[in-house]
């Protein structure tokens, strides 16, 4: 599943962006994908067919 973010070796550290200005926008905006994603797989597992 692609982000759209691209991040050198530098800048991915243990699950997070760092070395970067925007590292906590960038966090955030990783952190509500991964929300998103879960829920969409729990509602697959429950068998139902609307996530959002």
């Amino acid at each position: 599943m692609s982000t759209g973010i691209r991040l050198l070796p530098k800048e991915w550290q243990r699950g997070t962006v760092v070395n970067r200005e925007d590292a906590a926008e960038l966090n955030e905006l990783l952190n509500s994908i991964m929300v998103r994603a879960r829920k969409v797989v729990n509602s697959m597992v429950d068998g139902k067919t609307d996530a959002r």
